[in-house]
């Protein structure tokens, strides 16, 4: 019994289309028009529970201020910053946090700039060989991209030996700079 309650829980989430990801299942990407998550554009007026419809409940909510809030996704090394319920900026997670609250797992899904694949195991001059972009570095932790298409940017940060250890996307340009 317990077997056929299980099928029909899976054949209806398969019908309903209620499926969550798994942790290598994730796309996040960057390109002239925004900021992508499994190929749907997220912007500052996209609502957090989108987000919640495809990686799930299983978050960290830490608040900041009444508008301002934190979701961390522990296993999945990912953190969504959000005001007022909508997306403010994605950080992904390449390498272990060490800080309380943080992600405890990296990273382990897709992420490309313009095409070009990118993961835990980049350094930054794999990110310096982009041609697609206009960079800025203005400093020897990390490099931003802005592009005048979108409302975005993104930003690299690198760790002492040039390994990339993190990315923030922002959906509104001021978010970074």
């Amino acid at each position: 019994m317990k077997i056929i309650m299980q099928l029909a829980a899976v054949l209806l989430f398969t019908v309903l289309g209620v499926t969550k990801v798994t942790a290598q299942e994730i796309k996040i990407s960057y390109d002239s028009t925004g900021v992508h998550l499994n190929n749907k554009l997220i912007t500052a007026t996209t609502p957090f529970d989108e987000v919640k419809a495809v990686l799930g409940k299983k978050y960290r909510k830490q608040k900041y201020t009444k508008q301002a809030v934190a979701y961390v996704y522990k296993k999945n090394g990912l953190i969504f910053l959000t005001e007022d319920g909508n997306i403010k900026g994605i950080t992904i997670t390449l390498i272990p946090d060490t800080i309380d609250g943080g992600p405890k797992e990296v990273y382990e899904g897709a992420f490309a700039v313009n095409g070009v694949s990118f993961s835990k195991n980049s350094t930054q001059a794999d990110i310096l060989a982009l041609t697609t972009v206009d960079l800025e570095c203005p400093g020897p932790g990390f490099c931003s991209i802005s592009m005048d298409s979108t409302e975005s940017n993104c930003m690299f940060g690198f760790s002492s030996t040039g390994k990339l250890f993190t990315i923030t996307l922002s959906t509104t340009k001021n978010m970074l700079h």
